[in-house]
C-alpha cells in the first residue's frame, strides 16, 4: 500500500517543530546503550566466530549489545558500529566483540576475551566515545531473536518446525477458497516484498527485512515529514535558501542514520532527498516497511499459538490449522470471491 508524503504527514507522523525530533533522536541514542531483555532475546552478531557457542551477555533486564549508525552526507559517511559482550554457554568466559565499517560491507572485526568488569568498561567507554557529538554515532533499535524468527516463519506455508518442538509441524488442508487462499498468500509473500524494496533502494540482502524495528522505522519517517515541510515551501515560495539545503542535506543523513542504505564507495550527496521524486521513493519505501512490520505482528501471533500447542502423550501427531489461514483469520476481515457472472463484477 502506498501513501503520498502529504497524506503520511497530514494522518501519521506530523511533527510539531523540527526541534523535537533531532531532540528525540538525540535521546533515543543516549538511553540505548544497551538492549531491553523484557522485549526478547538479542542474538550473536553473525560474524562471531563460533557463533552457536556464545549468547549476548545481560545483566539485570539489559542485553549489553548496541547498533550504532553514522551517515553524514556533507563528509560522504555512511558509516556503522555494533558492540556485544559475549558469552560461551557452558561457562563464564567473557568477550567483547566490535565490528565497524561502511554500510554494505562486511566491516573490521574484533573479539577480544576478558574479565566481565573490563568487557563492561570497555563498552560503556566505546559507546560514549562513538556517541559523543564529535563523532555523531546514534544507537538504532534492532529487531529481536524471535521477531527475525517470525520474519522467516513468513513465506513458510509447509515443512516448518513448531517452536514447541525439533520434529516438522504438521498442517491440515486448508480451508480458504483457492482464489482468497493465492491472494493471502499473496499479501505475506517476502519475496514479493523484498523485490519491492529493492526497487525501492533499500538493499535486503545488506540488511534483512526484519532488522529494524518499528520504533526506528517511525522514527526515519519523520524525517521525511520534515524534508516534505522543505520541499513544500520552495514549492510555494519559488525560491531554494542556503539553509533549506542544509536542512536538507541534514535531514536526508538523519533518514540514512535510522533507515540504513548500501551506497557503496561512491559519493553519497547525489542521494540527498531534495526533490518531490526522491521523496516519494523513500516514503513508498517506508511505507512498506511499515507495513510489513504489521504483517510481523500479525504472524507473531501465529508462532505464539504454535509454541502453545502439545503434542499428545500417544505420540498422535496434532494437525495444526494450515498458515493460510491462520494469516487470514488474523487479517480479522471477511473476503469472499466475485463470480466474474455477478453484476458487481461487471461493474468493478
Amino acid at each position: 500500500m502506498k501513501r503520498s508524503a502529504k497524506a503520511t504527514q497530514k494522518n501519521q507522523f506530523k511533527i510539531a517543530d523540527k526541534n523535537s525530533i533531532t531532540d528525540e533522536t538525540s535521546k533515543m541514542s543516549q538511553s540505548n546503550s544497551k538492549a531491553d531483555a523484557s522485549k526478547g532475546v538479542i542474538g550473536v552478531d553473525q560474524f562471531v566466530s563460533g557463533r552457536c557457542n556464545f549468547e549476548v551477555y545481560q545483566e539485570k533486564g539489559w542485553y549489553y549489545s548496541v547498533y550504532l549508525m553514522n551517515t553524514k552526507i556533507a563528509s560522504n559517511n555512511n558509516k556503522f558500529y555494533i558492540i556485544q559482550i559475549v558469552k560461551r554457554k557452558t561457562c563464564d568466559h567473557y568477550g567483547l566483540f566490535v565490528r565497524y565499517g561502511r554500510v554494505g560491507e562486511t566491516g573490521v572485526i574484533s573479539l577480544e576475551f576478558k574479565s566481565a568488569e573490563n568487557c563492561k568498561k570497555e563498552y560503556e567507554k566505546k559507546f560514549k566515545a562513538k556517541t559523543a557529538a564529535s563523532k555523531g554515532y546514534i544507537a538504532i533499535s534492532m529487531k529481536t531473536e524471535e521477531e527475525k524468527e517470525v520474519s522467516k516463519a513468513m513465506s513458510d506455508n509447509s515443512g516448518s518446525t513448531s517452536a514447541a518442538s525439533s520434529q516438522p509441524t504438521q498442517y491440515a488442508e486448508s480451508k480458504l477458497d483457492k482464489s482468497v487462499k493465492d491472494f493471502v498468500e499473496f499479501i505475506y509473500n517476502e519475496k514479493m516484498m523484498e523485490k519491492a524494496m529493492s526497487s525501492q533502494g533499500y538493499d535486503c540482502k545488506k540488511m534483512p527485512l526484519g532488522d529494524l524495528s518499528e520504533e526506528t522505522v517511525k522514527q526515519g519517517y519523520k524525517y521525511l515529514n520534515l524534508i516534505d515541510e522543505i520541499l513544500e515551501e520552495q514549492e510555494k515560495t519559488g525560491k531554494k535558501t542556503s539553509k533549506q539545503m542544509e536542512d536538507l542535506n541534514q535531514f536526508s543523513s538523519k533518514f540514512y542514520t535510522l533507515i540504513p542504505h548500501s551506497f557503496g564507495r561512491g559519493p553519497i550527496s547525489m542521494h540527498i532527498i531534495n526533490n518531490k521524486d526522491k521523496l516519494k521513493q523513500k516514503v513508498d519505501m517506508v511505507s512498506s516497511l511499515i507495513d510489513i512490520q504489521r504483517a510481523f505482528n500479525i504472524q507473531k501471533g501465529n508462532m505464539k499459538m504454535l509454541a502453545g500447542n502439545k503434542r499428545e502423550q500417544s505420540g498422535k501427531v496434532v494437525l495444526q490449522p494450515h498458515p493460510t489461514d491462520q494469516k487470514y483469520e488474523n487479517l480479522k476481515c471477511g473476503l469472499t470471491p466475485l463470480s466474474s457472472s455477478h453484476p458487481d463484477y461487471k461493474m468493478i
